[in-house]
């Protein structure tokens, strides 16, 4: 026979613990004329029960009753029923004369059962009239008689007086109980807690610490009120810590029917006492179901008073997960060459923690599940690394065919192949195998922690906001994209406004010596003015050869303005080419823009008719008419020009052929002639030079307001950024602040700016010239990096918006760098590496936008993801998808949860978080740690044995598994993992199991 009757571990069923039998003489309103018939109708009404697990038989100060139906059931009957359990209700003495009685029960256990006569109540005594009498049947009959003062008061009713009168004080319950170790041990103590004959009905205040008392003895508390739950596990009033306290632990509340008569029987309506209401018509009945999960064994009701909230519920549902196809009922593994049994493996759907010795087939498990249902991956790629059982063995599993049956009825079959199939997209369940952790500190794997954070992300984004993108990253894009846009745009802006503050400083510092060559030239067109005035002088023989230098002067002077006007005409004609050019990359980039435009005027839902309205029209429309016009006219002065010059250029030439000196002079005077037209043009250049100088000296300081207030717009495009950021993001703040005090301390999310002061450093140092004379000469690399960084402390950038002072700090800290290069009156110039650097590459620098970002940072033990050791990322992704990723209800299989973690951090953080990720998702782990499977409260233990030789089993990898509330020695078992219940083979196989349930047991005062 196997012990291991419910290997599907503790699991939600219906018990009632608090029904009477035809034993019970006080208010028996069972049908029927006499007790045969009473008890006829009362089994057969028990034999027709079909959802009721466990009973607990309850008489007044005896368990007859329970004897007779455990007999009964015994003989072959009430197959339906799982278990029966002795319930002995007990009236303790009331508290004062005014007061009834308190109802105390005590559930034993079966096994103690033929003990109780001698242990319990023999032990109870009760004085009346100067006489003890005792809990046993005679002395109850007894004190009948005497109380009515009529020794022939038929037996049934004297017995009945004697129970109504027999009220033993609570003390003394007490002294009995807790004396005997095994009575305390298999016994399981609950007090009504009804106003009339309940612990709540004793409401004098100098009764407090008595009621206290029969609080802090009670292990359980019999109500069905929501607010006594809530009270009794420290909800209400008085929190967990004052309940502690005051009662020794918190206590669980449990519901029975209460039944007196057969309609009762496992009906537990709260309605019942209203006048008028009709227990036949469930509809109008308001049923509260007891709902305990656990085996169905006096060792399975134990454990609510471990896990008094999580055990037991009272409703007139279970309290069963909702999406049955994302919990896996069962798992085969058949055809697999005897490596395995290829009997289903049952699932609990809370939380499965598989155990075993290294090497034993724990992994094999999660592999399975995990290649069936589509989620398997191997990390690791080296087969003699990999610590996969599947990676290791599947040459030898070739054939092996995997089934897993979901708990909606559907399922799916996989069969091992020649290779192994690893998937890359998500299957049907979440897999956490030992191979990823490593992955993740890895450098394949550094941003990997990160993508599954903005996955939950991505799942917590309200589905009407995100349902038009793929995944997290896309959704941000979007929300970016025109911020990103604008603050590209901002740096080229910045970039084009150095170029011309560049330019305007470089005409700026250029005036003294243009000012000085148009001093020069004038004195050399003087110069060369004489020079022709003295031989002009010297032209003694007529009057006629000085008018006819006098015309070759002129004539010089009139080609020289023709040459320049036709060269100015050639600059407009070049403008026009460069406008058409203009014209046509604007048609050409309006045109593709035009076609984005219509598309993003579709995709929001615009009509054709109105998009096809919409044109990018360059006004007058005749645009290239008015350049085709003006150019013509152009080309005809430029004609009309061209020949003017050739008809001066044919008079200068006869006037020069007229001109009779002799050759030697005439050319000084064509030279200077010459001269005199290149002088000039080049003052007129001067000329025109100092007025964009002066042009230039007036716009400077609006350009440099300008580049100031552009390099200021980034700043608030950042701000605008960061606020963008905030909301992309808040919903894994929301799911932080939700999931409780302790999670805000491990993750923490802050949006920031993040000043790249080491790039900016590096950059600005390779500027330097560190053999001129300032700050920076003959100093090591890091100057610049310490100077900046005493200067980033009045760089103000908190706030939510951008301010007035945050703007001025910004101001300051430009100002501030620039003159540690300009300090007593050095130039930039005298700072920068000669011929390699300008002005234009130290305000690049300057003004760079690349050193300033947003930065978002996500902490868990405030270390930066990328810092955190293997065994703090590997504790960051568990608490990630157990606590975080609230949104994925498949199961979660994780292998060693515990690994590189020391045995504190898994008990004071992880065993949390499974206990609240089971109440939600099926669970699955592999581990050798006992916090993980005792704390937790693990639903079923999977206990795992390998034998490679079949000597000891059927397969090379064998399970057996169940609750951890099963229990038991079997030494006459064939088979090694029958030969001991699951309590057993936790504390063996895992070290400090037995410590484990010992803290936990000690904890609520159990040895």
């Amino acid at each position: 026979m196997s012990f291991f009757r419910y290997p599907k571990g503790s699991e939600w069923r219906k018990w009632d613990l608090h029904v009477h039998t035809p034993a019970s003489v006080l208010n028996n309103q069972f049908d029927g004329i006499n007790d045969d018939e009473k008890w006829e109708k009362y089994l057969e009404k028990l034999e027709s029960l079909t959802d009721i697990s466990v009973i607990g038989l309850t008489d007044y100060f005896s368990i007859e009753g329970y004897k007779k139906v455990k007999e009964y059931k015994d003989a072959g009957n009430l197959n339906n029923i799982e278990c029966l359990l002795p319930n002995v209700e007990i009236r303790i003495i009331p508290v004062t004369s005014t007061d009834s009685p308190i109802n105390l029960h005590i559930i034993f256990s079966p096994e103690i059962v033929d003990d109780l006569d001698s242990k319990f109540f023999s032990s109870l005594e009760f004085n009346y009239q100067n006489e003890v009498y005792k809990c046993i049947r005679n002395d109850l009959i007894k004190l009948g008689r005497k109380y009515r003062n009529d020794n022939s008061l038929q037996e049934n009713i004297a017995y009945k007086i004697g129970i109504e009168q027999f009220k033993v004080s609570f003390e003394k319950v007490e002294d009995i109980i807790k004396k005997d170790k095994a009575l305390r041990d298999n016994s399981i103590i609950v007090v009504s807690n009804r106003s009339g004959d309940g612990a709540s009905g004793i409401q004098h205040s100098s009764l407090a610490a008595t009621r206290e008392n029969i609080y802090r003895f009670a292990d359980c508390i019999f109500s069905s009120n929501p607010n006594d739950r809530d009270y009794f596990l420290g909800k209400k009033s008085d929190n967990s810590d004052v309940i502690t306290r005051k009662y020794g632990r918190l206590k669980p509340c449990i519901h029975g029917s209460d039944a007196h008569k057969i309609i009762e029987i496992c009906y537990p309506c709260i309605k019942r006492s209203e006048p008028g209401h009709n227990c036949n018509n469930q509809s109008n009945c308001l049923l509260r179901y007891c709902w305990i999960k656990a085996d169905p064994t006096f060792e399975g009701l134990k454990q609510i008073i471990y896990e008094p909230e999580e055990r037991v519920y009272i409703g007139e549902e279970s309290p069963q997960k909702i999406e049955r196809n994302k919990i896996i009922k069962s798992i085969t593994i058949s055809n697999s060459n005897k490596w395995f049994d290829s009997k289903p493996i049952l699932l609990n759907d809370g939380l499965v923690s598989i155990i075993g010795g290294k090497g034993t087939g724990k992994t094999a498990i999660l592999d399975l599940i995990a290649y069936a249902a589509g989620s398997y991956k191997c990390y690791e790629k080296d087969e003699n690394k990999s610590k996969s059982f599947l990676k290791r063995a599947f040459r030898d599993l070739k054939g092996t065919k995997i089934k897993l049956e979901w708990d909606d009825g559907s399922s799916v079959e996989e069969e091992i192949k020649d290779k192994l199939e690893e998937f890359d997209k998500e299957g049907k369940v979440r897999y956490l195998p030992q191979d990823y952790v490593e992955q993740l500190c890895s450098e394949v794997g550094k941003n990997e922690l990160e993508r599954q954070i903005e996955d939950v992300i991505f799942q917590n984004i309200p589905s009407e906001l995100k349902a038009t993108y793929v995944n997290f990253k896309s959704y941000k894009d979007a929300q970016l994209k025109i911020i990103h846009s604008n603050k590209e745009r901002v740096t080229k802006q910045i970039q084009s406004i150095n170029v011309q503050i560049y330019n305007y400083n470089d005409l700026i510092n250029s005036k003294p010596s243009k000012e000085e060559n148009i001093r020069k030239a004038k004195e050399e067109i003087e110069n060369l003015e004489n020079e022709i005035k003295k031989i002009s002088d010297a032209i003694k023989d007529s009057d006629e050869q000085k008018q006819i230098l006098q015309k070759i002067q002129s004539l010089t002077e009139q080609k020289s303005n023709l040459e320049k006007t036709i060269s100015e005409i050639e600059s407009k004609l070049l403008k026009i080419k460069e406008i058409n050019n203009k014209v046509s990359n604007f048609h050409e980039d309006s045109k593709k823009f035009l076609n984005e435009l219509k598309l993003d005027f579709s995709a929001v839902g615009v009509t054709k008719d109105q998009i096809d309205e919409i044109k990018i029209v360059l006004y007058p429309e005749d645009l290239e008419q008015i350049l085709i016009a003006r150019k013509k006219l152009l080309e005809n002065d430029i004609e009309e020009k061209k020949e003017e010059l050739k008809v001066v250029n044919t008079n200068f030439e006869k006037e020069k052929d007229k001109l009779a000196l002799e050759k030697s002079k005439q050319n000084k005077i064509e030279e200077i002639n010459k001269s005199l037209s290149e002088l000039k043009k080049k003052r007129e250049s001067l000329i025109s030079d100092i007025q964009k100088i002066e042009t230039a000296e007036h716009l400077l300081p609006q350009l440099l307001k300008e580049r100031e207030n552009i390099f200021i717009k980034f700043f608030e495009l950042l701000f605008e950024e960061k606020d963008v950021l905030k909301n992309i993001y808040s919903p894994l703040e929301k799911v932080l602040k939700a999931s409780g005090e302790i999670n805000e301390k491990l993750f923490d999310f802050t949006v920031k700016f993040d000043f790249d002061l080491n790039s900016m450093s590096s950059d600005g140092h390779e500027l330097i010239d560190l053999r001129a004379d300032g700050v920076f000469r003959q100093s090591r690399p890091e100057a610049l990096k310490e100077r900046l960084e005493e200067l980033k402390f009045n760089l103000d950038l908190e706030g939510e918006k951008i301010s007035d002072s945050n703007k001025e700090s910004i101001r300051r800290f430009l100002k501030e760098v620039e003159e540690l290069f300009t300090k007593n009156d050095r130039t930039l110039a005298s700072q920068l590496k000669k011929r390699r650097y300008i002005e234009l590459d130290f305000y690049n620098w300057l003004y760079s936008t690349k050193y300033y970002n947003i930065s978002y940072s996500i902490k868990f033990n405030d270390i930066e993801l990328n810092h955190l050791s293997p065994g703090l990322k590997g504790l960051a992704l568990i608490i990630l998808f157990l606590e975080l990723d609230q949104e994925d209800k498949r199961p979660i299989l994780i292998d060693q949860p515990e690994e590189n973690l020391d045995n504190r951090s898994v008990y004071h953080t992880l065993v949390r978080y499974f206990r609240n990720a089971k109440k939600r998702r099926q669970v699955i782990i592999a581990t050798h740690n006992p916090n993980l499977v005792v704390n937790t409260d693990s639903e079923q233990v999977i206990v795992a044995n390998f034998d490679r030789g079949l000597e000891s089993q059927e397969s090379r990898v064998s399970y057996v598994s169940g609750s951890l509330e099963n229990t038991f020695k079997d030494d006459a078992s064939n088979l090694l993992l029958e030969k001991q219940g699951i309590r057993e083979h936790v504390c063996e196989i895992l070290e400090g199991g037995k410590d484990a349930f010992e803290k936990r047991e000690q904890k609520y005062g159990f040895a």
